[in-house]
Formats: structure tokens, C-alpha cells, sequence
């Protein structure tokens, strides 16, 4: 709703200022659209098209039944960057990540002035040429940029500063240079680049314009046209589209001076440097840069863009909101980020990888980008040969295939039109033979019948099907009494049912089916049948196999135990087996190192939530601490458990003596679920001193030398004081003791806390919440959920878990009230009740806001942001 004023005869003031102030309230009570869901309603009506595909024979009949992929490998819409000569000659890192995500590329500084022709006369374009050249060979089309600067910088040549000048169209040196200049660089790269950037920054300097005047800028737009008549020439500026800048009414201004010049325009370069640290406001730039500059009806190109901000993820949201609106406006052409490298860029805290290749938020939500707004389908010529799809504007790859003959591809350019786009296909495949035998054995049959391993968990396996005439094989798993348990079609054979109820019946079936045009699908195997396990609570276990000490397995955990036994000899004292009700404990891990001829060695075992010996041959990767020598070494600390569920703890530990005194200057143990190992060498020689060193509640055992003494915070599951026992293992006397065992596993049971203190604050189009830390160990993150209705109808507004204990709701409408909850999430995906309930109605924070947004009442004719007597007084006058 933009703001005018009407003039009225007396005799309607009355009836007319009515009228308003009841519109007024109205309008003023509505909530703004959503930016996004109107950004991707546009998106999906100007970036995609109706699509058709016919394949036909080389009589032009149809070739129905042959399988049709489509998949773009390009974008109709710009994407691009810009390109420095150093690292796209050196680092193949920089190189690759060109060729994966980008189509379109400028060079960052080798085709300016400056570089072009250092000194008069001496002109080279051996750079340009390279990164031209190496473009070329991998795809990527070019643009120009810039054949001049207004400007007085580095880039500018020093000899062009003083030369002498009149107001065009007076002969001078200086448009002599300017001619020279045109006619060199355009002709040079004429059919190389799309378009070039003309005169760049004419809003913020003027060296050209001060000695040419705005005549002679016209001319080096038309001489640049009349050199290459089939490239484009831009504009190009950052004032009002950069750096916090939301107004492209100067440039509008600019644009329109030269057009009165006589100046051929053929589309606008926008900058496009965000803010630093700053949120980006995507409607705002859409209604007050974008739609200015779109009334002339020419394209507008985002030249040099980058989103600086030292928060990553809020670098990303940045990126994520300025390509959205811009892939939403019909004139927008194409994004060209200013680089995208760690210490390649012009602005840091902006780059898409690091400088060793790794991906950054920005890179990750860049490409996620790309993948939402590119199109793949896959499906079957029907019976007219044809295939149908909407999809984005771009390049596809189309592959044809029809069972036992050569695959085929073809490429199409998907272009932007009205109506259905639509191409045939010559193809030399035929039709395949009807398919009508369904894959083998048929019926179905069971490789191994389902089996309960937890009382939430079956597990089955069908047998490994054939069909060699339209593979590949799927498979579905019916739960006849339970259908919710059903699996869906499948290609993997084994099928796991989770979300069991313990010591339950379930009852299973299986069948096959083909990948032909109309799958043909196997008879159903018999039914058989698997009742889930007991929960296990309260189990009981051996935690010190030297003494025979038992304790009783906490409840919550999904796995018993994993018991470590610890030694250093000169001969092997290592443990082969430890039973459990009389079932031998797998051995999933021996590690052994040393030095000096002492060995230290290392076995894990582990059960499994049933108490029954696991089979598994999980990865174990000790982190070694501390030195090794004939005389002790230091507690070992164990990290990069996979499977058995385990975190490493650290401490501060030293050794001193042939006595090996080791001493624990912070807790070894800080959550229930640590586990480490502390031990001593030379027999009973050797001492040791615990400190704080487990949390109370968690279960242990400790095997040491006599003389042991343990201070502050050594306690039993139940939070009593215990006293380790004096016992080690094997004969040598240079013998290691049995280190700790802290019983292991997931918490299944025990959620996390509910989160507090959270807060709502209301912004414009925005809210921002923030809580306090929850401070459970195995805390993955946060879920933030909100609804409109006071206490109810909750619904997750984060894709993905969110760190940090403050969130800023983008998504939110000026004018609506909001309610928001969050919870806590652990690493096992379990997350905690809702914390408090905090609400917010975001609005403009001032008239400013409202204005620049194009939401003031029509009958604000004095800009305060209200109806008053002032507004009628305007009227009456």
C-alpha cells in the first residue's frame, strides 16, 4: 500500500475523513503477508514451467514404456561469483568448489582499468585471458566488470588522473583515453561476455562525471553498445542496495538522468554487500530497491553480493533471505557472490568453505539452496510416448533407458514462456518387451523370520530376490496384526519394527515386486510371528571380574556394561572372555602399545540391552594420555567410542617415582556415562589419590594397589562412600590394576530438562527469544515451537536443532501475537517437556519502519505514523 494524497470539496470532508479513519483501522489491524510464503508463490509461478517430453522412433511414432530421467545441471537464473587470479591459478581447492556450485563468474580485478593498462599504451589482458580461457573449458559463462571506476583507488591507472579535459562532446585527452579504453576491452572480450559493467559507483564519486559531464557518461554507454551491439551494459552500484541500505531512489534518479542523455541501458548491477552483523530485511529491499529499479523493465543482476556476519548461522540466514526475494522478483537475472573463499574474499566472516576446503554454515545453506530450486523426475513414457513434469528453468540432462539396449542422453534448455514447454525426442531404443513374470522365489520367503532384540525392536530378513528383465528388486514387510508397523516398498531386505510395545506378539509377512512400468509383485510368504523382550531394568551385572564385586545396572541406559580390563607386563596378562548368566561377553576390542618392552593392553566387552553377549565388532579409537615407561605412566583416558555409547572424560594426571604415583587434580568422571581408566604399575608399590573424581550415582568399580586412599565425591550408585579394592591382576610385578568401569549407554528413559526463563521480544517482522542454558551432558540442543493460540497448538518453527539458548522467529507477522515454548534435546533425539510459555506481538518498532515499508494510512498526509486533526486540517485547507 503505497502513500498519496486526494483533494476533496468541503461538503465531502465529513463524510470523506469517516470513511478513512474506519479504513485506516482496518488495514492497520491486518497482519503483513508473510514474506516467504509469498516470495515462493512467485517463485514457483516465474522460475518453473510445464514441461513435456515425447520420445519418438525415426518414423516420428512414440516409444511408450522406456524409462525417462530428467535432471537439471544448470540454472536459467545467474548464479555465479567473482574469480582472482591468484588461487584460480594455485589452489585446486578454490578451483573445484567453482566447477560444483557456480555457472557464472566476473573477474574480481583483472579486467579494470588499471590492470588492463598500468601505463598508456601498454595493455594487457593476459590474466582476464587465463580466467576467460579456464571458464571456457569448464562451462562457466563471464560477465565484465568494470571498463570504468569513478573512483580513485588502486585500481584506477595513475596516468589517466591528470589528463586533460572538456564537458563532452569537446575533444580532449581524456575522452580520447575513454574511446581507446572502450574500443580495446569491449572488442577484445565481445562475444566472451554477456554484458559489462559500464561506469561503476557514479552515485559515490564522480571523476568522470565531474570532467566529461553526464553527457559523456551517456557516451561511454553508447560507445560500448555500438562496439559490441549484442552485449549488454549495466549500471552498477552499492548505494541504497549495500551496507544497510534500503533506497534505490538515487539510483533511479541517476538511471533516469542518462536515459534523458540518450544513454542505452541495458540492466542494473545492484552490490549487494549486506550489513555486517546486522539482520537482513528481504520485503523491505524487495519494495524499496527491487521494485524502483524494476519499473524500466530491464534486468537487474545482484553483481557483487556477500553477507557478513562473525555468527555463521546468521550469515547464512542472510544468504538464505536476500537469494530468496531475489529469486522471487521477476527482473532479477542472477546473484554473483564477491568470492566465497576463506581468505579470498574482500570481506571476511563471509565465506562459503574454509581455506582447507570444509564447508561453513554458508556454503551448506548456499547448496541447500541450490538444491531446493533445481528439478529431477524420473518416470515411464506412457502410452503416447510421453512424459510429463514441471520444473526449474535451466539445462537438463535427459537419459533414456530401455532393459537390454544402449542408455542414451540428451540435453534440453528448459527456458522461461508461457504455456507448456515442449520437446521430442528421437530416440533408437524401442519399447521394451511387457514384462509380466514377478522377481524369484515367488511366493516370497523368509531368510531369517522376524526376531525380537529389545522390547521395542524386531528385526527380519527376506530372501534376496532376482528379475533380470525390470530390476531393480523391492520388498514390503506387512505387520498383518498391527498394519501401522508395515514397512513401506524397500530395497533393502532386512526390515527393522521399532516403536514395539514390550512382550507383545507381532505377526509379519513379506512379498517382492519388479521395477516394470506396472510392477509385477510376488505371492506373500508365510506369516511368522515374534514377541518383543522384557525391558531391561534392574539387571544385574559383574563390574570387577578380579573380586567378583556386582552392582545393579541403572535404569535408563539402553546398554549393560562395557568392561575394560587394563594391564602392562612384560608377559601378556589379558583377559579372553567374560561370561554373564553363563553367555560369554564378545571381545570387541584389543589395543596394545607400549614401549621399552612393556605392553599395555586394553580388551572392551560389552552386552547388549537384552544382557545378552553383543556381536558386534564396533570401532574403538583410544585417545592415549600421558607418557608410558617402565616405571608408570598416567591415567588413560579412552574418546571415540562408536556403538558402545561412551564419552571420554579428561583430567589433569602426572606421575612421579618408581612408585607411579598418579594424582587427579579435576574429576575424572563429570557425567554418568564417562568412562575412564586409572592405573599404577610395580604391584602395591605404587600409590594413588583420587580427587573428586566421580559424580555421585555413578557405577563403578576400581581395582588398585594397597595404600589407595580416595577423597571427595569417590561414591557407590546409591551415593554412599566406598573404598576401592586392593586387587590387581596377573603375577608380573611391573602389573597394571584394574581400571574403572562406569557403566555405559544411551539414556532411553531420561529425557532432558525442561528448559527456563524464556523470553519474547518483539521486533519488526520478528521475534527474538532467548532461555537459560540447560546443562544436562548429553544435551544436543533446543526445539523452539509456537502457536497463535494461548497455550496450545504448538508447532516446531527450527529445521534444525538449534545450539545456542536464543532464537530469532524471522517467520513472524507484524500484528500477530505470538506464543512460543522450547525444548531441550539430548543426543538421542529424546527431548524434554515444554519450557514456560513467553508471547510477543512483532510490529514496526518506528514510523521510519512504517514508511520505508510502504505500510503507512493513506490519510497520513503528515508522515507521524497516525490519523490526527493535523491530517484534516491538510484536508480542509
Amino acid at each position: 500500500m503505497k502513500n498519496y494524497r486526494k483533494y476533496y470539496s468541503l461538503t465531502a470532508i465529513s463524510k470523506l475523513f469517516t470513511a478513512i479513519l474506519l479504513l485506516c483501522l482496518f488495514f492497520g489491524a491486518m497482519p503483513a503477508k508473510a514474506w516467504q510464503t509469498a516470495a515462493n508463490q512467485r517463485i514457483e509461478q516465474i522460475r518453473k514451467r510445464d514441461t513435456q517430453i515425447t520420445a519418438v522412433d525415426s518414423f516420428g511414432n512414440p516409444v511408450p514404456g522406456i524409462s525417462m530421467q530428467a535432471e537439471q545441471i544448470s540454472s536459467h537464473f545467474k548464479f555465479g561469483t567473482c574469480i582472482a587470479n591468484s588461487p584460480i591459478r594455485n589452489n585446486n581447492i578454490y578451483r573445484n568448489f567453482i566447477i560444483n556450485n557456480f555457472e557464472w563468474a566476473v573477474c574480481e580485478n583483472d579486467t579494470k582499468w588499471g590492470a588492463n593498462e598500468p601505463q598508456r599504451y601498454n595493455v594487457t589482458y593476459a590474466n582476464a585471458d587465463y580466467i576467460y580461457n579456464w571458464c571456457n573449458d569448464n562451462g562457466i559463462k563471464m560477465r565484465g566488470h568494470t571498463i570504468f571506476w569513478e573512483q580513485l583507488n588502486s585500481e584506477f591507472p595513475d596516468w589517466v588522473r591528470n589528463l586533460s579535459y572538456a564537458t563532452y562532446p569537446t575533444p580532449s585527452d581524456l575522452l580520447d583515453a575513454v574511446n581507446s579504453r572502450i574500443d580495446s576491452a569491449v572488442a577484445h572480450f565481445a562475444g566472451k561476455y554477456s554484458d559489462w559493467d559500464v561506469n561503476n559507483e557514479m552515485l559515490s564519486d564522480n571523476f568522470f562525471a565531474s570532467r566529461l559531464g553526464i553527457a559523456g557518461i551517456a557516451h561511454m554507454f553508447n560507445r560500448s553498445k555500438a562496439v559490441n551491439p549484442s552485449g549488454g551494459v549495466y549500471m552498477n552500484e552499492y548505494s541504497g542496495n549495500s551496507f544497510g541500505g534500503y533506497d534505490s531512489g538515487p539510483y533511479v534518479t541517476k538511471a533516469n538522468q542518462l536515459i534523458a542523455q540518450g544513454a542505452t541501458i541495458d540492466g542494473f548491477g545492484i552490490q549487494a554487500h549486506l550489513a555486517e552483523n546486522v539482520a537482513f530485511d528481504p520485503q523491505r529491499y524487495y519494495n524499496n530497491v527491487l521494485e524502483p529499479l524494476a519499473v524500466f523493465g530491464k534486468p537487474i543482476l545482484a553483481t557483487e553480493f556477500d553477507a557478513s556476519h562473525t555468527n555463521a548461522t546468521s550469515s547464512a540466514d542472510n544468504i538464505e533471505n536476500f537469494l530468496r526475494i531475489c529469486f522471487s522478483h521477476p527482473n532479477v537475472e542472477g546473484v554473483i557472490f564477491w568470492g566465497f573463499m576463506e581468505g579470498q574474499m574482500w570481506r571476511n566472516n563471509a565465506h562459503h568453505i574454509t581455506s582447507s576446503g570444509e564447508l561453513t554454515a554458508r556454503g551448506i545453506r548456499y547448496q541447500s539452496l541450490r538444491n531446493e530450486w533445481s528439478t529431477e523426475h524420473t518416470d515411464y513414457m506412457d502410452i503416447d510416448g510421453q512424459v510429463a513434469f514441471r520444473g526449474f528453468h535451466g539445462t537438463y540432462e535427459i537419459t533414456l533407458y530401455s532393459p537390454g539396449q544402449p542408455t542414451e542422453i540428451h540435453e534440453i534448455e528448459l527456458l522461461p514462456g508461457e504455456g507448456t514447454a515442449t520437446f521430442i525426442i528421437q530416440t533408437d531404443l524401442s519399447s521394451p518387451v511387457p514384462d509380466e513374470t514377478p522377481p524369484t522365489p515367488n511366493p516370497m520367503t523368509w531368510a531369517s523370520v522376524p526376531t525380537a532384540t529389545s522390547s521395542s525392536k524386531i528385526t527380519m530378513t527376506a530372501t534376496t530376490a532376482t528379475d533380470s528383465e525390470s530390476p531393480p528388486v523391492q520388498y514390503y514387510f506387512e505387520c498383518t496384526n498391527d498394519p501401522s508397523k508395515s514397512s513401506s516398498w524397500q530395497s533393502s531386505t532386512t526390515y527393522i519394527a521399532e516403536g514395539l510395545t514390550p512382550l507383545t506378539e507381532y505377526t509379519f509377512r513379506v512379498k517382492a515386486r519388479d521395477s516394470y512400468l506396472t510392477p509385477n509383485e510376488t505371492g506373500w510368504s508365510g506369516t511368522a510371528s515374534a514377541t518383543t523382550l522384557e525391558p531391561p531394568t534392574n539387571v544385574e551385572i559383574i563390574g570387577d571380574w578380579a573380586t567378583g564385586t556386582s552392582h545393579t545396572k541403572r535404569s535408563g541406559y539402553s546398554r549393560a556394561l562395557v568392561f575394560i580390563a587394563h594391564g602392562e607386563s612384560n608377559t601378556a596378562s589379558t583377559l579372553t572372555s567374560v561370561t554373564y548368566g553363563g553367555q560369554a561377553m564378545t571381545k570387541i576390542i584389543s589395543v596394545t602399545t607400549g614401549t621399552s618392552g612393556f605392553r599395555n593392553q586394553t580388551e572392551a566387552f560389552i552386552l547388549d540391552e537384552a544382557g545378552i553377549a553383543a556381536a558386534t565388532s564396533g570401532t574403538f579409537n583410544p585417545t592415549w594420555s600421558g607418557s608410558m615407561s617402565s616405571t608408570g605412566y598416567t591415567s588413560v583416558f579412552l574418546s571415540n567410542v562408536n556403538q558402545a555409547d561412551i564419552v571420554g572424560a579428561t583430567a589433569s594426571n602426572s606421575t612421579t617415582g618408581s612408585g607411579a604415583t598418579i594424582t587427579t587434580d579435576a574429576p575424572l568422571a563429570t557425567n554418568e556415562g564417562d568412562m575412564v581408566i586409572v592405573g599404577v604399575t610395580n604391584g602395591n608399590v605404587g600409590s594413588y589419590t583420587l580427587n573428586n573424581s566421580f559424580i555421585e550415582g555413578a557405577d563403578h568399580t576400581f581395582g588398585g594397589t594397597t595404600g589407595g586412599t580416595a577423597a571427595g565425591g569417590y561414591k557407590n550408585a546409591t551415593g554412599a562412600a566406598e573404598t576401592p579394592s586392593a586387587t590387581y591382576i596377573g603375577t608380573s610385578n611391573r602389573q597394571a590394576i584394574i581400571g574403572l568401569v562406569v557403566q555405559t549407554g544411551a539414556i532411553v528413559d531420561e529425557p532432558p530438562a525442561n528448559p527456563t526463563g524464556l523470553t519474547a521480544t518483539a521486533g519488526n517482522n520478528l521475534v527474538s527469544l532467548d532461555w537459560d542454558d540447560n546443562t544436562e551432558p548429553d544435551l544436543a540442543g533446543y526445539d523452539v515451537y509456537r502457536s497463535e493460540i494461548q497455550g496450545s497448538g504448538y508447532s516446531k518453527i527450527n529445521a534444525s536443532v538449534v545450539i545456542d539458548s536464543d532464537y530469532i522467529d524471522y517467520t513472524a507477522e507484524n500484528w500477530n501475537t505470538y506464543y512460543y515454548v522450547v525444548k531441550a534435546v539430548d543426543i538421542g533425539s529424546n527431548e524434554s517437556g515444554y519450557s514456560n510459555e513467553a508471547s510477543a506481538t512483532p510490529d514496526f518498532q518506528n514510523c521510519d519502519d512504517v514508511i520505508a515499508g510502504g505500510y503507512g494510512f493513506v490519510s497520513d498526509l503528515t508522515g507521524n505514523c497516525y490519523v490526527d486533526t493535523e491530517d484534516l486540517a491538510i484536508i480542509v485547507q
